[in-house]
């Protein structure tokens, strides 16, 4: 999951691996999340979703910020983005 703002990729966390739960952050999806965000972004603060696929990465759902989970993103990057 990647907290978009603005255009900008905020902060992204893995949510599992292997059926395993992850409690990372991630880092260097941030050109991908922001080129997905240039073709599509349904609000100025939104979650997306990616998965790793056979073909590269691909969105899965984009979600509102106020339904999503954080996972391990940095929350105070976060808090301090949507100042």
């Amino acid at each position: 999951r990647s907290i978009v703002v603005n255009g900008v990729c905020v902060s992204s966390s893995l949510y599992k691996r292997d059926g395993r739960s992850l409690t990372t952050e991630v880092f260097g999806v941030e050109s991908v999340v922001e080129d997905f965000a240039r073709v599509y972004s349904p609000h100025k603060v939104f979650a997306l979703d990616l998965a790793l696929t056979p073909y590269g990465l691909k969105i899965i759902e984009p979600t509102l910020f106020n339904a999503a989970g954080f996972y391990a993103c940095d929350v105070h990057k976060i808090a301090g983005a949507l100042e």
